[in-house]
């Protein structure tokens, strides 16, 4: 034996190195259990608890780091005996950067950590959702171990690129499961053809602040609470995020043009049709005969672009004004002009 050590957090939480590895107990040194993970054969010469990882020293084999402990502070006799499970996360951060580079290290996912216990994995038909909700219980986010369906192709040899955008089916397996959410809000609607250089469609990562994670898996579903800090390195203000996160969204603008919620040919009898939809109505109905369009029809048509003329407007204001706070603040901290070369 190297070293032990206990958990700041949770009494009785050892952590031990030894000659060949590092151990756990979960009783203050009852029953040891390997924690060896993808860790070799090799001394530990000393460890120590920081925040919520473990950080190992040993001889030979660089430094070894346990990310995010919380499931085995929480972990006791009767959670991995009962039915599921919903961990309560560690505190996230907002901050981001590479996994890591080649075989020099992997780093931990970026954003917000869940764990979960699942009694047995869903069967066909069934799934597994994690939903992120907001302080006041209004959904942020969803995930589900279903894989995104796919439309049916138009014919020919012509790729099928629906669903590309659609996150990753979440793990569902029997036994205990990890996913990491990286703090992005539902993205932009893209449609056929869309083409961007230098441009995305992604949401807005995440404002700090306090969230819940829920999970729903065949029984009653399980809600816990967590944070999100900013990088601690920043000055930012939550006023300043606030911001950001608006300007970045523009969710009412783009709702009022377009029905965001269709996903199929038949959603439009759901959810009510958008100034867009409305649009391309008139005109299908004005060159439905070879005759004057009518006067109820020029009538339709300054409704619809007036209202469309005054999102717009909207979409102008909350621009100009940002950029405006943006201009001053360039002035204000005297920041230097930069002539780029030009291509």
């Amino acid at each position: 034996m190297r070293v032990v050590r206990e958990d700041p957090k949770r009494r009785g939480l050892l952590f031990a190195g030894t000659e060949t590895g590092v151990h756990v107990s979960f009783d203050a040194g009852g029953p040891w259990r390997t924690l060896q993970r993808n860790l070799p054969a090799v001394p530990v010469t000393d460890l120590v608890v920081k925040n919520d990882d473990v950080v190992l020293a040993t001889q030979g084999r660089s430094f070894w780091i346990l990310d995010d402990i919380a499931p085995l502070r929480q972990l006791a006799p009767d959670v991995a005996g009962a039915g599921n499970h919903l961990f309560e996360p560690s505190a996230a951060y907002r901050f981001g950067g590479p996994e890591g580079r080649g075989a020099v290290g992997k780093n931990p996912p970026c954003g917000a950590r869940f764990y979960y216990l699942l009694k047995e994995a869903p069967k066909d038909g069934e799934e597994v959702k994690l939903e992120i909700l907001d302080e006041k219980g209004a959904l942020v986010r969803a995930f589900t171990s279903k894989e995104p369906k796919k439309a049916e192709a138009k014919g020919g040899d012509e790729e099928d690129d629906s669903g590309k955008d659609a996150p990753k089916p979440i793990p569902a397996k029997a036994g205990l499961n990890t996913f990491a959410w990286d703090l992005g809000t539902p993205p932009a609607s893209r449609f056929e053809g869309m083409i961007l250089w230098g441009g995305e469609t992604d949401g807005p990562r995440a404002e700090p602040g306090h969230y819940q994670v829920r999970l729903s898996a065949r029984s009653t579903p399980l809600t816990r609470p967590f944070d999100l800090g900013k990088d601690p390195r920043l000055a930012t203000t939550d006023e300043e995020f606030a911001k950001q996160f608006a300007l970045l969204k523009l969710t009412g603008v783009e709702e009022a043009l377009y029905q965001t919620k269709n996903r199929s040919s038949q959603d439009p009898l759901n959810f009510p049709i958008r100034l867009n939809h409305k649009l391309a109505a008139l005109a299908s109905t004005v060159a439905s005969a070879d005759a004057a369009p009518t006067a109820q029809s020029y009538e339709v048509y300054r409704d619809i672009a007036a209202r469309l003329d005054a999102e717009l407007a909207r979409f102008d204001r909350r621009l100009s004004d940002d950029v405006s706070a943006f201009n001053r603040l360039v002035r204000e901290k005297e920041v230097p002009a930069v002539r780029l070369p030009q291509p």
